[in-house]
């Protein structure tokens, strides 16, 4: 079983349809809310030895916060050991589920060191 960490980043309930698509799906879901730290984030995610973190995302982004906190997490999850867990940012459940199975069983990337 995926053990996948759900949380939102931006305005209101933006992981319980992405983090019920997953449940539903048969994955186990924590859901540790809104959070604006990606340190709170990262610590969530070791504590719970997860295999995926999902960031739901609002519709909209003004200067691009979205993209310094994915990569702060990012970052930070190297800097805890657990830069083998897969970050699928997400805008919606829409596919949510097969894209976060393809993304598991495709093969691991490259990544510059």
């Amino acid at each position: 079983m995926i053990r996948v960490v759900v949380v939102e980043h931006g305005i209101g309930d933006l992981g319980v349809a992405p983090g019920r698509a997953l449940r539903d799906a048969g994955h186990e879901v924590v859901h540790a809310g809104p959070e604006e730290r990606p340190d709170r984030v990262v610590a969530c995610v070791v504590q719970e030895d997860a295999d995926v973190l999902l960031v739901a995302l609002g519709a909209e982004d003004p200067g691009g916060r979205a993209a310094v906190f994915l990569d702060a997490l990012r970052m930070l999850l190297d800097r805890a050991g657990a830069g083998d867990v897969l970050v699928v940012e997400t805008r919606g459940a829409a596919g949510v589920a097969a894209r976060v199975a393809a993304a598991l069983a495709a093969p691991p990337r490259d990544v510059p060191g």
